[in-house]
C-alpha cells in the first residue's frame, strides 16, 4: 500500500471511530518508517481512545527514551500538539452531535485525553480549565476538587489567562456544579483575576439570582456566591436584601445585622427603610439578643409603615409586586414584642385593608362571583368541599397537628382538598395525602392567580387558612378570596385581612372581649382548637451525666426560638432558679444562633445572681421524635411569655411532664393555658409574673406534686379533649356546617 493511501486510510479509520483499524496501520507505519516520531504519537493515542491506556503511555516513552535534552521540549511539545488537537476533535463533536449517549462518549474520550494533558503538562491552565468542564459533564467527583484548587494556583500564577475560556468554565460550573464549594472558590478566583471584567461579573450576577429562585438549591451554599455578588455591586440593595436574609436564614445574626445597617445606610426609598428595619428587628428578635434594640427599632417600623400605607392610599408611591406580597407578612412582630392584642390588631387592620385592594389590583383579578350557585351547590346532602391551604403540610407544627384532622374527617359528608405551597415529599407530607380527598403540590414558583384559579375551579366551599401572617403567598391567594367562605384555624393569630371571615378558636386562647378587637368572626369550638392522638417518640440522646448535673438535681427545660425568649420571661425563669438549690437549666434553641442566646442567657443569670454553671446549652436533636424522646430528662418545662409554645408544650404534655405557663391577653399567650386546660392540668398556669416564678418553684421543690400531675396526664391520654383528635374533628365539622348553612342563608 503506498503511503497515501494507508494514511488516508488510518485518517478515515481515525475520524469514523474506528481505533482499531487506525492503530493496526499505524503499527504498519512504525515498521516501515521506524523513525518518524508522528507514528508513534499516533499510534499511542488510538491506543488511548481504545482504552489502553497503560499501553499508549508505553509507545509513547519508547519515544521519548530516545530524545536528547536539548530535544525532549520539543518532541513533548509534538505530543501535547496531537493530544490536544484530538480533545478538541472529541469536543467538537459532543457539541454538533444531538445523540446523548454519543455525546456522552465523546466528553469521556475528551476527559481521558486532557488527564494525560495534565500529567504531561501541569501547568497548562487552559487543559485544566478544559478538564474541570468535562469533570462537571460527566458528573466525576473524584478528583475535581483537587483538579479546581490546581486550577486556582495555576490562575493566580498565569501571566495572561484566557479570559473567555475562564468565563466559559465558571459558566459550565455554575450551571452544573454550584452546589459544590469548591465551585464558589473557583468563581472567587476568577473574579479576583480577571478584574472588570463586565461579562463575567454579569453573567455571575445573573446565575446567583436564579439560584436564588430554586427552593432546592441549599442556602448555605447560596452564601459565597451572594456575598461575591455583593462585592461586585455593593449599590444593589436587592442583592444585600437577599444576603441578610440568607445569613438570618443560617442563622449568622450578627453578620446579617452587619449588613442590615449597611443597607439603612444605603436605604434612600421609604420601602428600602421598611426593608431594613424589617430585617434588623428579625434578626434581633430571632437572636435572643438585644429586645431593647428590638423595641426601638419596632416603633420606627410602625411609623414607616403607617407612612407606607398613606402613601399607597394617595397614589403617591408604586409598589411592585415583591415589596406588595411581604408587606401583610412583615406586621408579625407585635406578638413577640408585647402582649397588646388591641394595639397589634388595629395596626394590622389597617395594613390588611389597603394591602388587599393593591393585591387584587394588581393581579387584575376581582373577587370570583359567589352571589349565584348552581343549584347542585344549594342541595344541603351533598359533601361540602374543604379546602387546606398551606406551606407547612410537612415536617412542621402545622403538618404534625393538622394530620390528625384529615386522617378523621367524615368522608361520606366532606370532601376534602389540599393546597401545598411547598412540595417536600417528607413523610408527613405524604401521609397528608394520603388521608385528603385530593392533594394538589404547587411549587414555590407557582403565580398566585394560578393557584386561586384552581381552588375555585375546584368549587371550594369553605378554604381554611393553616399559616395566617406567615406565609405571603397564602395571604394573597385569600386576598383573592377563591371561595365564598374563608377561614383561618392553627398556624398564627389572625391576619385581619378583609376576605377572611372566621377565625377558630375555643373559650381560652382568647378572651371574651376578644371579638370587639377582631375583624374576623371568631369561631369558639365547644373543647379545644386543636387536638392530636399523639406524638412518635424515638430513644432520647440526652443523659445527666453526660450533661455533668447530680442525679439528684432539679431539672428545667426551656426549648425554643430566641424570639420568643423575651427578657422579663427569661428574669423569672432565672428568679426560679436562684430560689431553688441544685437546680439547672437546659436551654434548646430552635433556628438559633447558640452563641447569642448564651451570652443572652449568661447575662441574665449575672443580674439575678444565678451562677453560669447552672446553664446548660442544647444542640439541635436528629430528629423531632428524638427531640421529645429527650424532654423526660426535664423535671419541669418552663414556657416562654409573652409569646407561648403550641407544639413544645403538646409534646411536653404528652411526655407527662409539668409546665408551667404564663397566661396574658393575644392568642399567643394563651397557648399554654388552652392546652393545659384541655388536658386537665390546672397546677403550672400563672397568669402573673410573680405567679409563674411561684409555680416554677412549688414545682421544683415538690417532687409529689410533679408525680401527680405525671399521673394526671397519663391519665389524661384516655379522655381529655386534647387526646382526642375524632371529637375535635367532630366538633369542627359541625362548625363547618353551621357557618356554611349561614352562608347560604345570607346569599339565598
Amino acid at each position: 500500500m503506498a503511503q497515501t493511501d494507508w494514511q488516508h486510510q488510518a485518517k478515515s479509520n481515525w475520524d469514523c471511530g474506528d481505533y482499531q483499524s487506525a492503530a493496526n496501520l499505524y503499527e504498519l507505519a512504525i515498521e516501515l518508517e521506524p523513525e518518524v516520531r508522528s507514528h508513534y504519537w499516533n499510534l499511542g493515542l488510538m491506543l488511548l481512545l481504545l482504552g489502553e491506556e497503560e499501553d499508549a503511555q508505553a509507545t509513547w516513552l519508547s519515544v521519548m527514551l530516545e530524545a536528547e535534552p536539548e530535544a525532549a521540549d520539543e518532541w513533548t511539545a509534538e505530543l501535547l500538539r496531537v493530544l490536544q488537537r484530538e480533545a478538541e476533535r472529541q469536543e467538537t463533536f459532543q457539541n454538533e452531535q444531538k445523540n446523548e449517549q454519543k455525546n456522552e462518549e465523546n466528553d469521556r474520550l475528551a476527559w481521558v485525553i486532557r488527564q494525560h494533558i495534565r500529567e504531561i503538562a501541569p501547568a497548562d491552565l487552559d487543559n485544566t480549565l478544559q478538564l474541570m468542564q468535562q469533570f462537571v459533564r460527566l458528573d466525576i467527583l473524584e478528583d475535581f476538587e483537587e483538579i479546581v484548587l490546581e486550577a486556582i494556583a495555576l490562575l493566580e500564577n498565569t501571566a495572561t489567562p484566557n479570559r473567555e475560556l475562564c468565563r466559559q468554565t465558571v459558566q459550565t460550573l455554575l450551571d452544573v456544579a454550584a452546589i459544590l464549594p469548591v465551585t464558589a472558590q473557583f468563581t472567587q478566583a476568577c473574579v479576583a483575576r480577571l478584574k472588570g471584567d463586565r461579562d463575567l461579573e454579569n453573567a455571575i450576577v445573573n446565575k446567583t439570582a436564579s439560584l436564588a429562585k430554586d427552593s432546592s438549591f441549599p442556602k448555605s451554599r447560596l452564601i459565597p456566591y451572594l456575598d461575591l455578588c455583593h462585592q461586585l455591586q455593593p449599590e444593589n440593595i436587592p442583592i444585600l436584601v437577599n444576603l441578610i436574609n440568607l445569613y438570618q436564614d443560617e442563622n449568622q445574626y450578627d453578620r446579617s445585622l452587619e449588613l442590615t445597617a449597611k443597607l439603612l445606610s444605603q436605604a434612600d426609598t421609604l420601602l428600602d427603610r421598611i426593608a431594613g428595619y424589617y430585617l434588623k428587628i428579625r434578626a434581633l428578635l430571632k437572636s435572643g439578643g438585644d429586645f431593647d434594640k428590638a423595641y426601638t427599632s419596632h416603633e420606627t417600623y410602625q411609623s414607616l409603615l403607617l407612612e407606607l400605607i398613606d402613601a399607597i392610599e394617595n397614589q403617591k408611591i408604586a409598589v411592585d409586586e415583591n415589596h406588595l406580597l411581604n408587606l401583610i407578612s412583615i406586621v408579625s412582630f407585635f406578638g413577640y414584642l408585647d402582649d397588646r392584642p388591641q394595639e397589634a390588631n388595629q395596626f394590622r387592620q389597617k395594613i390588611a385593608r389597603v394591602w388587599q385592594s393593591q393585591i387584587k389590583q394588581h393581579f387584575s383579578l376581582t373577587s370570583f362571583d359567589f352571589t349565584t350557585f348552581e343549584p347542585s351547590r344549594l342541595k344541603s346532602d351533598r359533601p361540602l368541599k374543604i379546602g387546606y391551604l398551606s406551606g407547612c403540610l410537612t415536617r412542621h407544627s402545622v403538618g404534625s397537628i393538622s394530620r390528625w384532622l384529615f386522617r378523621h374527617h367524615d368522608r361520606d359528608r366532606f370532601q376534602t382538598y389540599g393546597y401545598s405551597l411547598t412540595d417536600t415529599g417528607d413523610f408527613i407530607q405524604q401521609e397528608i395525602a394520603s388521608q385528603l380527598s385530593i392533594f394538589r403540590n404547587f411549587s414555590q414558583d407557582t403565580p398566585i392567580p394560578e393557584i386561586a384559579t384552581q381552588i375555585e375551579r375546584d368549587k371550594i366551599d369553605i378554604l381554611v387558612d393553616l399559616d395566617s401572617l406567615t406565609s405571603k403567598t397564602g395571604c394573597a391567594v385569600l386576598a383573592i378570596k377563591p371561595a365564598p367562605v374563608q377561614v383561618t384555624w392553627l398556624g398564627f393569630d389572625a391576619s385581619e385581612i378583609p376576605t377572611i371571615d372566621y377565625f377558630i378558636a375555643d373559650s381560652y386562647v382568647l378572651p371574651d372581649s376578644a371579638q370587639t378587637y377582631y375583624r374576623e368572626k371568631i369561631l369558639r369550638l365547644p373543647q379545644t382548637y386543636l387536638a392530636v392522638d399523639g406524638f412518635e417518640v424515638g430513644v432520647p440522646t440526652l443523659r445527666r451525666e453526660k450533661l455533668e448535673i447530680p442525679s439528684d438535681a432539679i431539672v428545667y427545660f426551656s426549648s425554643q426560638t430566641g424570639a420568643k425568649r423575651h427578657p422579663e420571661n427569661v428574669r423569672s425563669q432565672m428568679k426560679i432558679l436562684q430560689a431553688v438549690p441544685n437546680s439547672y437549666l437546659l436551654i434548646k434553641g430552635l433556628n438559633t444562633d447558640i452563641e447569642s442566646v448564651r451570652r443572652f442567657f449568661e447575662q441574665m443569670a449575672a443580674e439575678e445572681g444565678v451562677k453560669c454553671d447552672r446553664l446548660r446549652f442544647l444542640p439541635a436533636a436528629p430528629s423531632e421524635a428524638i427531640h421529645r424522646a429527650n424532654i423526660g430528662i426535664a423535671d419541669v418545662v418552663l414556657d416562654t411569655y409573652p409569646y407561648n409554645g403550641t407544639t413544645t408544650t403538646l409534646e411536653t404534655l404528652w411526655m407527662e411532664v409539668p409546665v408551667v405557663t404564663r397566661v396574658g391577653e393575644q392568642f399567643a399567650s394563651r397557648q399554654g393555658y388552652t392546652l393545659l386546660t384541655n388536658a386537665g392540668i390546672e397546677e403550672g398556669i400563672a397568669w402573673t409574673d410573680e405567679a409563674y416564678v411561684e409555680w416554677g418553684i412549688q414545682l421544683g421543690t415538690n417532687s409529689q406534686l410533679r408525680q401527680q400531675i405525671a399521673w394526671k396526664l397519663r391519665q389524661s391520654k384516655k379522655t381529655a379533649p386534647l387526646w382526642n383528635a375524632q371529637r375535635f374533628t367532630c366538633n369542627l365539622e359541625q362548625a363547618y356546617l353551621d357557618i356554611w348553612n349561614i352562608y347560604i342563608r345570607q346569599h339565598s
